[in-house]
């Protein structure tokens, strides 16, 4: 449930997570909601991602909840991962997340 590489931070691993599978979430609901009337088997696909999409955000959660609850923070001799360097360092913004240690 942690991160594979030990230089990123687990608890914005965990925050990241967090953050795609409740995008994610977003993304199944309006799928199937576009789907339910006219294309049945989709919806029903749709269905089946936005539960394994929402017990990975529960999962995630948990450990997140789990790290701030025994006083980890998000250590700065870390490298965020992917989607929040992008919101943390305006640099990694400016050149689409990209750098020479991903």
């Amino acid at each position: 449930m942690d991160p594979g590489v030990k230089d990123i931070d687990a608890v914005a691993f965990a925050l990241d997570r967090v953050r795609t599978h409740l995008s994610w979430i977003d993304e199944h609901r309006a799928s199937f909601e576009a789907a339910r009337a006219s294309d049945p088997e989709l919806a029903e696909r749709e269905l089946g991602n936005l539960a394994h999409s929402t017990a990975e955000a529960r999962m995630h959660m948990t450990r997140l909840v789990e790290l701030v609850l025994a006083g980890y923070t998000i250590d700065p001799s870390k490298r965020l991962p992917r989607g929040l360097r992008s919101k943390a360092e305006p640099e990694a913004a400016a050149d689409g997340g990209r750098d020479a240690g991903s």
